[in-house]
């Protein structure tokens, strides 16, 4: 009788997560954050997308807030960790609205209050990843979606489609898991110059 009971709770809470899963991937009312990797021969990418939600708009924005950073290139040092770390609104095509700017301006305030916030009490973030946590915790966005092989856009992988959802410290967990394997992807490569 109890395993018949925990069985339908678990159902109910795989129904509940399903349902949350489609309602954001519709881009409905929730916002959300979209984390992949890019990884070629001589550069790799690990990538956040930003898409707050905005409760008196049912269609997404053409823009997002976008986070990235990249690794490889010339020196032995560029294959090591990630660099060039930078954030901010990017198009979708080749125009944004004043109306999607404005909100999009005001959530980035709410970020780089933020991001002070934790550098006055926790210093500079020491990792590519624990700076998507703290931007991610500045835009309230409360989940992120990525793929359960971490590569979304690779050529020669072979993508999984099953998606898959991260709240809370989960969310820093996956992001510490995609840096290493970035990282881990270039450790044993050349630099392009010497």
């Amino acid at each position: 009788m109890l395993e018949t009971a925990t069985q339908s709770l678990a159902l109910s809470a795989e129904q509940i997560r399903q349902e949350r899963i489609t309602k954001l991937l519709d881009g409905t009312t929730e916002g959300y954050a979209f984390a992949y990797l890019d990884m070629g021969r001589e550069y790799g990418h690990m990538t956040l997308d930003i898409y707050p939600g905005f409760q008196d708009r049912y269609a997404r924005p053409n823009c997002t807030i976008r986070v990235t950073c990249q690794i490889g290139g010339g020196t032995e040092d560029q294959l090591k960790k990630p660099y060039a770390e930078k954030w901010g609104l990017t198009p979708f095509y080749d125009s944004i609205g004043l109306d999607d700017m404005e909100r999009f301006i005001k959530v980035m305030r709410g970020i780089e209050k933020r991001l002070k916030d934790f550098t006055d009490e926790l210093g500079y973030a020491k990792s590519y990843a624990e700076l998507c946590q703290r931007i991610l915790v500045g835009s309230k966005v409360r989940c992120m979606v990525a793929f359960s092989n971490m590569l979304e856009r690779s050529a020669h992988t072979k993508v999984d489609h099953r998606r898959l959802i991260y709240t809370g410290g989960d969310t820093a967990n996956h992001l510490q898991k995609m840096e290493a394997f970035l990282i881990d992807g270039f450790a044993n490569r050349q630099p392009l110059r010497t």
